[in-house]
């Protein structure tokens, strides 16, 4: 859904209440509220702060496999493989 249509629906259909459309994650609600677009109850303010973290993935995290070209297979085999040696020895 684009933003325009988003925007327009909640503040002709909704203007006032804080109840959300069913499409809207936790970083655009969040994004509507510091732009002064939508009014969020404490709970909605809350529950979007929890779920982000969820919703969008840190960029550290994906990254270290396409740094250094490796996939996660040959990552968890080598760690295996030392944890393996470490523990016999």
């Amino acid at each position: 859904m684009e933003r325009r249509n988003l925007v327009a629906g909640i503040s002709a259909g909704i203007a006032g209440t804080s109840k959300l459309p069913n499409r809207v994650r936790a970083l655009e609600l969040l994004q509507m509220v510091y732009r002064g677009e939508f009014n969020a109850s404490p709970e909605q303010m809350r529950a979007a702060i929890e779920a982000l973290p969820y919703e969008t993935p840190k960029l550290t995290a994906v990254a270290v496999g396409h740094l250094t070209g490796e996939d996660f297979y040959n990552r968890l085999e080598r760690a295996v493989n030392r944890g393996e040696r470490g523990a016999g020895g």
